[in-house]
């Protein structure tokens, strides 16, 4: 029977201020997508392929830093959402996943479109919900389960919640009244207060402080705030491509600086006190740079319960937010930073130079158009840097004040950047920039399947023949099987696929050539544009060689 307690829900998350719902047809999950689409409050959209879905609502919770509902049927489909929940759970994007589900006597028992549902995503949700099959009309469990399950979404820096939802014929039924004067208090975010003794005293007796930031979302004037702080206190800080906290003082060639070979460079940048904020760091040569020259004491700011031990360097969680940080950096008697400050100061002014120089005179391929493309495209833009190489190279360019970053490094698949940039750009009116790679693009081509595919989606995909970056990284570059089994290249062509979704499409094979691309970007279009950049994977991996070998002074 038809359980009424469903029309409850969409109510629960209008109050809770949901604003997106995200659905993949399906006949088990009917009673959930009739009750959220009659419930006219929500913006609602149909996506059929539930992996694609999942990183479409990704890119919307994302931007807006709110849940984004998820409905799906029973079986494979609930499955095909498991890589982007996995990534939602590592960037803290909130997103309320209902499953529908067989009820519990047909588990197990051959019958159609049924697997085992309940806590199927694992680790990977901040909290699951399995529903009871029966209820009397007194029953406060559904709506207790989903009030919870939306707190639960926003706490600790949010991230994705399961509630797997049993259900029983009749699946289909005439509209039903929605419950009228339904109590439900505000989503109420935990908080704590931790100790900052440890961090003041910290700041106040060290001469080597260094901060480094990782992802972290877009909020307006933190990045001015830091840039103040920074010439206040003398502070050496790292910007991560996506900390979104990239200004005229921050250190934005450290990652460059930090692939020297010259030990006695990295000596001297060695921190005492590492304050992290921000999760999932691009830069690998960071990380290796910190494990060999640990700090004496390592204090990361993250809202959640536990803080990653990235740099192995026995980290003292602080659970308070990039905000909290700089109103302690500001009123702190922090002393003796200008030695520090001025040793990096240098150095990076250096590594700016030669490899703003290098790039400029390099031959057209991926590294120098990415290059390009940062230096030209201006603000209000917005963009999502795929992996492979798409975010390593912008991290590399040590470039500030060019918009806000995305980039899926929860896992740092390639899959579903297409669906996120998809998602995000339905969620803002700014322009939204998609850098890919080929394969990363034809991967999650099914993103542009749907009929709303925003006007405002910038896709740039470099063509290079297949997986670019197995030909630059050490171990498989130099294999006999390396293009069979790694690179993978493939016969799509980029120009039909933009074509059969209805893109406006360009294509640029030299500097020439992108150039007249780029004055396409900023036209207002009534369809998304696509432009393909050909580079030779052979130049590319020689340029990229060659500014390994490249030295910052």
């Amino acid at each position: 029977m038809y359980q009424p307690f469903i029309n409850q829900f969409p109510v629960i998350c209008h109050q809770q201020g949901v604003e997106d719902i995200i659905i993949s047809p399906g006949s088990r999950s009917a009673p959930l997508t009739l009750a959220f689409a009659r419930y006219k409050k929500f913006t609602t959209r149909i996506v059929v392929d539930e992996r694609s879905a999942a990183f479409i609502a990704l890119g919307m919770a994302q931007q807006k830093r709110k849940p984004v509902v998820l409905i799906c049927t029973s079986g494979t489909a609930v499955l095909n959402y498991a890589p982007a929940i996995a990534e939602a759970f590592f960037q803290k994007i909130p997103l309320l996943i209902l499953t529908a589900d067989r009820p519990p006597e047909l588990i197990g028992q051959q019958d159609g479109q049924t697997i085992y549902q309940s806590n199927v995503f694992g680790r990977h949700v901040k909290a699951f919900y399995q529903l009871p099959d029966h209820y009397t009309p007194e029953s406060e469990e559904p709506l207790k389960s989903i009030s919870e399950a939306l707190v639960a979404c926003m706490q600790q820096g949010g991230g994705p919640v399961h509630v797997n939802v049993p259900l029983r014929e009749p699946l289909y039924e005439p509209e039903t009244p929605y419950p009228e004067n339904l109590v439900n208090g505000e989503v109420t975010i935990e908080k704590n207060l931790p100790d900052f003794s440890e961090l003041t005293t910290a700041l106040q007796s060290s001469s080597k402080i260094l901060i480094a930031s990782a992802s972290l979302p877009f909020k307006n004037g933190l990045a001015q705030q830091v840039e103040q702080l920074i010439q206040k206190q003398k502070l050496v800080w790292l910007a991560d491509i996506t900390s979104n906290l990239r200004g005229a003082h921050t250190q934005n060639a450290y990652d460059f600086l930090l692939g020297q070979p010259d030990e006695k460079i990295k000596q001297t940048l060695n921190p005492e006190v590492l304050i992290t904020v921000g999760d999932n760091h691009v830069s690998k040569n960071l990380k290796l740079f910190l494990k060999a020259y640990k700090p004496r004491k390592h204090f990361h700011f993250t809202l959640s319960k536990t803080a990653p031990d990235t740099f192995q360097a026995n980290v003292h969680h602080l659970h308070a937010e990039v905000e909290r940080l700089l109103s302690l950096l500001d009123t702190s008697q922090i002393k003796n930073q200008e030695e520090y400050f001025a040793g990096w100061n240098e150095l990076n002014t250096k590594a700016t130079y030669q490899l703003s120089e290098y790039l400029t005179a390099a031959p057209f391929g991926e590294f120098s158009a990415v290059h390009k493309l940062l230096n030209e495209i201006h603000p209000p833009a917005q963009w999502q840097l795929a992996n492979s190489m798409p975010v390593r190279y912008a991290n590399y360019i040590p470039t500030h004040s060019l918009g806000i970053f995305y980039s899926n490094r929860g896992t740092s698949g390639i899959d579903g950047s297409v669906s996120t940039a998809v998602g995000a750009a339905l969620a803002t009116n700014d322009p939204v920039f998609l850098l890919t790679g080929d394969l990363s693009f034809l991967y999650d081509e099914h993103a542009l399947w749907n009929q709303f595919v925003p006007s405002n989606l910038r896709i740039i995909v470099i063509n290079n023949g297949g997986g670019g970056i197995f030909r630059l990284i050490d171990g498989p570059k130099d294999l006999p099987e390396r293009d069979e089994l790694f690179v993978t290249p493939n016969n799509r062509s980029i120009r039909e696929v933009a074509h059969h979704y209805g893109l406006h499409y360009h294509r640029a094979a030299s500097i020439y050539s992108l150039n007249g691309i780029l004055t396409q970007f900023y036209h207002p279009t009534n369809k998304a544009i696509l432009a393909e950049l050909v580079t030779d994977p052979e130049t590319d991996a020689q340029v990229f060689q060659q500014f390994k070998k490249l030295r910052a002074i």
